[in-house]
């Protein structure tokens, strides 16, 4: 029965590029809209159709819907097996074009966003942790002097210098050119402090560089937070520790609007989950109510 739902849902040439884009990504229909050229109430329709017959899954955030397709059970197997017919359904490869214009003009919403907040951003984030030391608890799980330590989405570097302190090195890494225009002008004169422009979906750092990292409030910002954890781990030495520090899930909306927040927070199962997918071992996950009404998770991973 399962089989005969499947095929009946794949018998559509608008399906069938629909499958093959959300095997690739997770879109919402707006963006799907944007990928196909074709009109909301025909991408919806297709896209229930798709989701009735358990092929797509939809990630509620807040508001907003993201769907993708389905990465678990017989479904996933089924799609897995059909991933080398997907693509070549007819306008599926301009499909990929298209989505990687719609990803790209996402990065660039953010960097946008960052280098108009840059001078106010210390300030901002400080609202939202409500007197709570985040950086003391950071630099509580990391290693002393086991070498280089990397600061994953830097912003303007408060960190960096506590991070070189304890680790002899930092390197901060960050997408937004007025961040780092910030954080070079407080700690040029810093032999201990280095500074990289890059995204933390694709780090400018060497396999095993760095003895530890931190991930500071800066998974939520990003389209595919999953892909930064992969990469922290990449650039990671064995037996290096990854510190994440993030929101858990709210339902804060306006923070969208006010601090660029792609992600309404994440359950603890999500950082579980990636960490473990990362090839990482979790070793703490600690939750810290703020004042905010938020609530900050706190985890430490390994890498073996």
């Amino acid at each position: 029965m399962a089989l005969l739902r499947w095929l009946k849902a794949l018998s559509d040439d608008t399906r069938l590029r629909l499958l093959h884009l959300l095997s690739r990504y997770e879109l919402s229909v707006g963006e799907v809209v944007q990928v196909l050229g074709m009109s909301q109430p025909r991408v919806s329709r297709h896209l229930k159709i798709l989701a009735d017959a358990g092929l797509v899954q939809v990630r509620r955030d807040g508001l907003w819907a993201f769907y993708s397709a389905t990465s678990h059970g017989q479904a996933a197997e089924f799609l897995s097996c059909m991933g080398p017919w997907l693509g070549q359904a007819a306008g599926a490869a301009q499909d990929m074009d298209s989505a990687e214009a719609v990803m790209a003009a996402r990065r660039s919403e953010t960097k946008r966003f960052f280098n108009r907040v840059a001078p106010n951003w210390e300030a901002m984030r400080g609202e939202l942790l409500s007197g709570f030391d985040l950086s003391a608890a950071i630099l509580g799980l990391l290693p002393r002097n086991a070498g280089p330590s990397g600061d994953l989405g830097c912003g303007t570097g408060g960190m960096l210098p506590e991070i070189a302190l304890r680790a002899g090195t930092a390197i901060g890494v960050d997408n937004s050119q007025s961040m780092l225009d910030i954080a070079r002008a407080r700690f040029a004169a810093e032999s201990a402090i280095e500074l990289r422009m890059g995204e933390l979906e694709h780090l400018p750092l060497r396999d095993g560089e760095l003895a530890s990292a931190v991930m500071n409030l800066s998974l939520h910002h990003l389209s595919r937070p999953e892909q930064a954890v992969v990469e922290a781990a990449r650039v990671l030495a064995n037996g290096g520790v990854l510190v994440i520090a993030d929101f858990g899930r709210h339902d804060r909306e306006e923070l969208r609007q006010r601090y660029g927040d792609r992600w309404l927070g994440f359950d603890e199962d999500d950082l579980r989950v990636w960490i473990a997918q990362a090839g990482l071992h979790l070793e703490s996950l600690n939750a810290q109510r703020l004042e905010s009404g938020l609530t900050l998770l706190l985890a430490m991973a390994r890498k073996r």
